[in-house]
């Protein structure tokens, strides 16, 4: 059975005060008897009660909402990232509007939704969404909290996992199984994420990358029958994504009869469940979708009290996953 959360009425009714005289004394807005506010905290201190502070920074004249805007929900990081969010979300006794923006279409539809609603912040997860959303919001006072992209805008916070880190870690890992030629397979019009990892890669490992046509499983497998027609070329890859890195590794082993990693050593990024099955056992970068939404449930309140914060850009730590390829 869950645990009831201790709300402010629990705390008023066991200092024997009203609950507007218990939402004084933790908002120092208003005065309280010093006698009545060592009650109210006595009992606080009692029940275990915790100060929900993104709802008392929160505009009060909006809804319990936080919108969250997606660009679909198959990739399957995506999903573990928005199943966090939802949760840190409700943790903080709020509920998410998600909202998905596939087509400049949905872009109306999406603002009216955020703007009837009133919604209390906006966190965009999608690698693409639309630069005139985002700026709206900032015109209407909604704090916004972008994902894994970047934006010019000096109101709008970014968090982002640590790519750099990422593109080290890969390479120093390769560099530690022997691999003398390592390579990153990239995406063509990749999100800003994986064009973030190329150049980072780039940096350490100045060479032609190779590209996937897509994001995908299929963008793997399609990668994997060009890059390998004419012969093993590297010895090690990084992949922008683990969807590409199994592709790319069923192609290589079923299509090409390459044993991994006797043939190339083989590394991905997400640490999606898949990656774990027998099959793979994918060595691969985790992001920590669970710190990321975490941190952006903080970053709102923090820009809902003060709107004209100075851009906070965070950047989450990746952690190496070694599995057997």
């Amino acid at each position: 059975m869950t645990k009831r959360s201790i709300t402010a009425q629990d705390v008023a009714n066991r200092a024997g005060v009203s609950r507007a005289v218990v939402s004084r004394t933790f908002s120092n807005n208003g005065s309280v008897a010093q006698k009545t506010r060592q009650k109210v905290l006595s009992a606080a201190k009692e029940l275990g009660y915790q100060v929900n502070m993104l709802a008392q920074s929160l505009n009060r004249q909006r809804s319990q909402l936080i919108g969250v805007i997606t660009a679909g929900q198959t990739d399957p990081y995506r999903s573990q990232l928005l199943e966090d969010l939802v949760r840190a979300i409700q943790a903080q006794h709020f509920q998410a509007l998600l909202c998905d923006v596939l087509s400049d279409d949905d872009l109306a539809s999406t603002l009216t939704k955020l703007t009837q609603f009133r919604v209390s912040g906006v966190i965009v997860t999608s690698g693409h969404p639309s630069a005139e959303l985002v700026s709206e919001c900032v015109k209407l006072a909604i704090p916004v909290v972008v994902l894994n992209r970047q934006t010019d805008l000096p109101q709008v916070d970014e968090i982002t996992s640590d790519n750099a880190q990422g593109a080290q870690l890969a390479a120093s890992y390769l560099a530690g199984q022997g691999c003398r030629n390592p390579q990153f397979l990239g995406i063509e019009h990749g999100t800003y994420s994986a064009q973030v990892r190329l150049c980072a890669w780039n940096q350490l490992q100045p060479s032609q990358a190779l590209m996937a046509s897509s994001s995908g499983y299929e963008g793997g497998v399609a990668a994997a029958r060009l890059a390998l027609r004419d012969g093993l070329i590297f010895d090690g890859l990084w992949c922008a994504n683990d969807l590409l890195a199994c592709g790319f590794f069923d192609c290589a082993r079923h299509e090409f009869h390459l044993s991994i990693p006797k043939a190339f050593h083989l590394v991905g990024f997400d640490d999606i469940p898949v990656t774990r099955f027998t099959s793979y056992q994918l060595t691969t970068l985790r992001q920590d979708s669970q710190q990321i939404a975490a941190l952006a449930l903080k970053r709102l309140g923090e820009r809902a009290q003060q709107m004209q914060l100075p851009k906070r850009i965070d950047k989450v730590s990746v952690k190496l996953i070694k599995r057997a390829t």
